[in-house]
């Protein structure tokens, strides 16, 4: 099953590999970081939250809803 919630702003949906550019500014930003407990990171660091994100949701069957760095 797939899931997707969609509205004007906001697209909720399971993360693909593809989506590792797609988070780059968010990963490389020391501010956000910081509130996510992380140091800012590049391209690998953005690949390694999608695939620990993945790996939940193959576990759990659903995306975590608490956080970024989980």
């Amino acid at each position: 099953m797939s899931l997707r919630l969609e509205t004007e702003r906001l697209v909720l949906r399971k993360p693909l590999p593809d989506d590792v550019d797609a988070f780059l500014e968010f990963v490389a930003d020391a501010e956000t970081m910081r509130w996510l407990g992380s140091e800012p990171g590049g391209r690998e660091a953005a690949a390694e939250h999608v695939e620990r994100w993945l790996a939940r949701w193959e576990r759990d069957g659903v995306g975590y809803v608490g956080g970024l760095l989980d």
